[in-house]
């Protein structure tokens, strides 16, 4: 059957390449007249020359458009493929951004969390564009999420006789103090790294955002149990934590500039169990000299004390019972009817803040700059004052440390809380940030 069709076909083929040829070789002979002469002819060739030089200029043409339609449809799929890679690996940070938030918020020990958090940052600095001010969030929720209740509890490793008894102890069954959340601890050390903390001075400025600038970026832990958050060295300027806890944490040289820490408690004596919750240790009245503060300076030993000889190591003091704010930036914080008592705020920066109806109670001010007396006279140390006689006397078991020199000569003590005094007038923050601000030399 094929040999049939063949046969037909190759007698056609060769037909057509005879008529071809032909074609090809009389066609031209056919449109030259015979009986011109050789000026026509040359004329003739002139023009055939003009024309053939037309059709070459059109094939150019035809080269260059088919070149410049080449380029722009490499330059279209180039674009098409560029797009598609920037959507593929979008979605795949994306996915990445949502599983690292997962892990975080469902880490239950320190390493996984701490993974996830840097993940997280990861991702941020990459598209930073797109992720950065989510990673902020995404921290700053998380945070506010595991901080809701409180986690102190009594355990062996903060345990002191802190009875009227000497000797007397009781045994708690725990074992070590309890650590913080494992979430929010490596979210809040995120929230105050150099990235997110540089991401935070570019937006809101030195201000701290007060002249309308873009305020979701701030750290918002107000109303948090904060307690035993290890913040130190952590950039934490502007940040709202007022009416938060924050027992026994530690704030050694970290950047609080500008916060608002109103109502806020670093008391130790809300700690259960604690001397500062019992008021005795080791048989005796608690007072600040039992404290283990790592420097109290020279200048305290000359304020009457009860003669104490008995102390808290200095590592149970950090760990379990006070909160270290040794060497901090608290510029233009407003502490305005917060709990200090206990604290340590050694060599703090304290300048332009507000310490009115703030309770020092046990303190330790040693070194602290930026202090004036009209600070020291918002302050207040030691119980409530029942009548006007012991209004007028001090606590002595109360009295803070390093304020010597700030006192008045004829009253070198903080009177009690309770007693009455002048309102506060509520703090001007923007003129106390640029009173912060301001060049001291």
């Amino acid at each position: 059957m094929l040999t049939v069709w063949i046969v037909p076909l190759l007698f056609i083929g060769i037909f057509g390449l005879i008529v071809f040829f032909w074609f090809w070789w009389a066609a031209p002979r056919a449109q030259v007249p015979p009986y011109l002469e050789g000026d026509d002819l040359k004329r003739l060739e002139l023009q055939d020359r003009l024309r053939q030089t037309n059709y070459q200029v059109l094939t150019g043409l035809g080269l260059a458009g088919t070149f410049f339609a080449t380029v722009i449809q490499l330059t279209l799929t180039s674009q098409q493929w560029s797009s598609d890679h920037e959507l593929r690996v979008r979605h795949e940070q994306d996915q990445s951004f949502a599983e690292a938030s997962k892990d975080l918020i469902a880490a239950s020990d320190k390493p996984l969390a701490e993974r996830a958090a840097i993940q997280l940052r990861l991702l941020a600095i990459q598209a930073p564009a797109d992720l950065l001010e989510q990673a902020n969030a995404q921290f700053s929720s998380v945070a506010r999420a595991q901080t809701r209740t409180s986690s102190l509890r009594v355990s062996r490793e903060c345990t002191v006789n802190s009875t009227s008894s000497p000797g007397a102890q009781s045994t708690p069954a725990e074992a070590d103090r309890e650590e913080p959340p494992a979430g929010a601890q490596a979210a809040v050390r995120q929230l105050g790294s150099s990235v997110f903390a540089g991401l935070r001075r570019k937006r809101l400025g030195p201000a701290c955002g007060l002249a309308g600038a873009n305020r979701y970026l701030q750290i918002n832990l107000e109303h948090r149990w904060l307690d035993d958050l290890d913040m130190g060295g952590l950039d934490l300027s502007c940040a709202n934590m007022s009416q938060s806890k924050l027992h026994r944490v530690s704030l050694n040289g970290a950047k609080l500039f500008g916060a608002d820490l109103r109502g806020s408690t670093f008391a130790d004596w809300e700690i259960e169990a604690s001397p500062g919750w019992t008021g005795y240790f080791e048989g005796e009245e608690y007072s600040g000299s039992h404290i283990g503060f790592s420097y109290t300076g020279p200048d305290d030993a000359e304020r009457p004390r009860t003669g104490q000889s008995k102390r808290l190591p200095e590592w149970q003091t950090y760990r379990c019972f006070i909160s270290d704010l040794r060497y901090a930036d608290l510029r233009a914080v407003n502490f305005e009817g917060a709990s200090l008592a206990g604290a340590d705020l050694a060599y703090a920066n304290l300048a332009g803040a507000n310490l009115c109806a703030v309770d020092v109670s046990r303190a330790n001010f040693t070194g602290a700059r930026g202090l004036t007396r009209e600070m020291v006279d918002g302050m207040c140390a030691g119980g409530g004052a029942n009548d006007l006689k012991q209004q007028e006397t001090p606590d002595w078991n109360a009295q803070p440390f390093g304020l010597d020199r700030l006192l008045a000569k004829d009253r070198k003590w903080v009177k009690r809380c309770g007693s009455p005094a002048k309102l506060c007038a509520g703090m001007d923050r923007a003129t106390a940030i640029a009173t912060a601000l301001r060049p001291h030399w």
